[in-house]
């Protein structure tokens, strides 16, 4: 049965099985302006028409993606701010952070304001933004100012440059500090095809915890795309959160021998011992966000040697069907996914309001049919990379329905409306 509903975005009740906690009760929520105006227990309340969710489908908090490449500007023949937040609709996710490593580089006020401004034009998600590193100390401060930035991001080539100025504006702003933890010394690109691993080994991950611990100590910062339950481990004995990728606890460096370019990413697939450890350390609850790093390109930069072609695949409308399909099995339960993709999320990026059920929540949620089943297939992708290393795999658990501030922004298969995403503030 698809979902269509005739509702004002604006004001309207939204009806059904709603994930509390660790419990799934019917409960009404009052919409009005993107707001959670009134929540009462069964369908004892309702104003304006009603949206009523049946059936196997379960109300989630709106799903967060905290690493996000939406591509854009010079680079909008890979990805745009359209197609990519269509994309994360499609997938069930209801907010993305995008990645500063763009063209022009995210690390300058008048590029920080074009990526805004098309964002603001062209997305059909909630959205924020991350920072590239400047040595320009009144860029970054007045970057960091803005209420869409949330962190800084940081890469391999950046580490042996932050200092002391740039974690206390940091500080100063209460925002985060993403980390793309290899260390430079310890990586390179001499290795062929299914073999990358060695090049970029555990190691570089571990060494660039050890070598620049002081500065993660000194600020709020979070760990990006963790491959290995070495860095897991090592990252939390520390106080910092961590995410980490589907393909990174579903695949391993023998779909990057047997796919060449569609599965090479950086940080790279690892061996069937790691990424089995990984996947335990995910199911007690170590990890603390689900992200994509949705990296697109196109399909002829995929479509040069192993060693030209560049690091990274789509995810955004693979990655909850996979989380979805572990919760069939039994490897996570729904609030576990939740943890993963909401709370824990907005937690780190200071998101206090965004997808909870409570009377002045932000009204952006995810609806998933968790008894439906289908199979991968990149053709269908909204993305305008339309490729994956998960082709063929089989899911179990859809998100059907994709809410942002009220707005049905996505519902089975196609995108009915954009939503009014008003001023910069988020939370």
């Amino acid at each position: 049965m698809s979902i269509r509903f005739d509702v004002d975005p604006k004001n309207y009740t939204l009806q059904g099985r709603v994930l509390i906690g660790s419990t799934i009760t019917e409960v009404s929520l009052v919409i009005r302006d993107g707001v959670v105006a009134k929540a009462c227990m069964g369908y004892t309340c309702k104003e304006g028409k009603v949206a009523r969710i049946e059936g196997s489908r379960v109300v989630l908090p709106g799903a967060i993606d905290m690493h996000v490449h939406l591509r854009g500007l010079k680079l909008s023949y890979k990805e745009d701010e359209e197609t990519g937040t269509l994309a994360a609709a499609a997938g069930g996710i209801t907010f993305v952070v995008d990645m500063p490593n763009t063209s022009p580089r995210i690390n300058n006020m008048r590029a920080l304001s074009e990526k805004l401004a098309s964002l603001r034009q062209k997305a059909y998600v909630d959205y924020g933004v991350y920072i590239g590193y400047t040595r320009n100390l009144m860029e970054l401060d007045g970057m960091l100012r803005e209420k869409r930035v949330l962190g800084l991001k940081l890469y391999p080539e950046d580490l042996q440059l932050i200092d002391e100025k740039v974690t206390s504006i940091l500080r100063n702003h209460k925002k985060v500090l993403v980390v793309h933890c290899e260390h430079p010394q310890y990586i390179s690109e001499n290795c062929q095809q299914g073999e990358r691993s060695r090049c970029r080994p555990v190691l570089s991950e571990v060494k660039c915890v050890n070598e620049f611990l002081d500065v993660f100590k000194s600020v709020k910062t979070h760990i990006t795309h963790v491959t290995s339950s070495r860095l897991l481990l090592k990252a939390k004995a520390h106080g910092f959160t961590v995410d980490t990728c589907p393909h990174y606890v579903l695949l391993d460096r023998s779909y990057e021998r047997r796919l060449g370019c569609i599965a090479k990413v950086n940080p790279p697939l690892r061996s069937p011992n790691v990424r089995d450890k990984l996947l335990k350390h995910l199911a007690s609850g170590m990890v603390d966000a689900w992200a994509t790093d949705h990296a697109p390109h196109s399909i002829t930069e995929k479509q040069q040697s192993f060693q030209d072609c560049p690091p990274g695949f789509p995810g955004l409308e693979v990655s909850l069907r996979l989380l979805f399909t572990l919760v069939n099995r039994g490897l996570l339960s729904l609030w576990d996914a939740v943890m993963l993709t909401n709370y824990n999320p907005r937690r780190i990026l200071g998101l206090s309001r965004y997808g909870c059920f409570k009377p002045g929540c932000i009204a952006s949620f995810t609806v998933v049919d968790l008894k439906r089943e289908g199979v991968i297939d990149s053709s269908k992708f909204f993305s305008k990379a339309k490729y994956t290393p998960f082709e063929g795999f089989k899911y179990r658990g859809e998100p059907i329905a994709t809410i942002v501030r009220g707005f049905f922004v996505y519902a089975d298969g196609y995108a009915p409306m954009k939503p009014r995403l008003t001023g910069d503030g988020i939370d």
